[in-house]
């Protein structure tokens, strides 16, 4: 994994634990474009809470990578971080996220979970689905937010 000031520059399978998982280190601003592309091992991937910004296809065509988690710095998913990816099972979202936007719609497995992350060590789960081509998280059995 290559660093400097705070910007993910390289990753590549050797950044990689046995299980797949990459875990960007607390202390990353910002992640490059196309850091960390076509690494098919990558099944997991873990973002800090100190970043704050992720460059265009930062982690595409990763046709394994079944699951994300989004640290606190990020606002909302940039579009195309993932492009060509395989469809997530999980993703795991801030607490300050109280929507999902079309830029997730591709990434989406037809049965993902949306884990959000509400602080103190609790975590909210919502299941994901499907009608006609949008998406929609519920709570409490209301529909909080439409893809």
């Amino acid at each position: 994994m290559i660093i400097s000031n705070g910007i993910l520059l390289s990753v590549s399978d050797d950044d990689l634990t046995a299980d797949g998982a990459l875990c960007v280190p607390d202390g990353v601003r910002r992640v490059g474009a196309r850091v960390g592309c076509d690494m098919p091992r990558m099944r997991a991937l873990a973002l800090p809470d100190t970043l704050k910004a992720i460059g265009n296809g930062a982690f595409c065509y990763n046709h394994n990578l079944e699951s994300i988690k989004f640290g606190e710095g990020i606002k909302k998913i940039p579009s195309g971080v993932l492009v060509g990816g395989s469809f997530l099972r999980t993703i795991t979202i801030p607490r300050t996220w109280t929507c999902l936007d079309n830029t997730v719609e591709h990434m989406l497995a037809d049965k993902c979970t949306v884990v959000r992350n509400m602080g103190n060590d609790t975590l909210q789960t919502f299941p994901l689905f499907r009608h006609g081509d949008k998406f929609f998280y519920e709570k409490s059995r209301r529909v909080i937010c439409g893809i």
